[in-house]
């Protein structure tokens, strides 16, 4: 369990927090229901699923499905405004996050509400074209790395910027996203 151990921090474009020790949590701060990847409780004739697809915001993020309702909150692995935030230090993945991305539009349908960890309500197109947005800079990213370009030329080749705070702050994150991509492929290689 990642919340029981120390962990050194990756900065990013957060230089701050580059070398930072995250301590790990004490004992009473410890969930004390977990589960793996599907959990189902009923509240007042409502089945509420709670779903881990696995590592994207974090490796430790849960879909909540009010099924009878069609409502789904998808906390901070779908957000709307612009790129989502991909904790590395906590398992997340930017790959992880695509994935995440597509199992809670194969778990919606046309009708579903999203709620969002950030931003206003959505739907399951609204998933699909953030889902399509990364997968598109995931896809540039691996291949200008295999042509050796450098982190600015990728970025370059990425029309992409997907919004944000500012022009110049989503180009930062944008390069910060092709940095992370080149790490998560070391740790593949690895």
């Amino acid at each position: 369990m990642r919340m029981q151990i120390v962990t050194e921090l990756y900065g990013g474009i957060y230089e701050s927090i580059e070398g930072f020790v995250q301590d790990k949590y004490p004992t009473s701060a410890l969930p004390i229901i977990t589960y793996e990847s599907k959990l189902t409780l009923t509240e007042d004739g409502e089945d509420i699923e709670m779903y881990h697809f696995g590592s994207g915001h974090t490796d430790g993020d849960t879909i909540i499905f009010f099924k009878n309702a069609n409502i789904m909150h998808t906390g901070d692995s779908f957000v709307r405004y612009g790129y989502p935030s991909v904790d590395l230090n906590n398992g997340g993945s930017i790959k992880g996050i695509i994935d995440v991305l597509d199992s809670i539009a194969k778990l919606a349908n046309d009708q579903t509400i999203i709620m969002p960890g950030h931003g206003q309500l959505s739907s399951k197109q609204d998933v699909l074209d953030l889902k399509n947005s990364l997968s598109n800079l995931y896809q540039k990213t691996i291949i200008g790395l295999e042509n050796g370009l450098n982190y600015q030329e990728i970025s370059d080749s990425i029309d992409e910027t997907l919004g944000g705070a500012s022009s110049l702050e989503a180009k930062k994150v944008k390069l910060n996203y092709i940095k992370s991509i080149e790490l998560e492929q070391k740790k593949i290689t690895e």
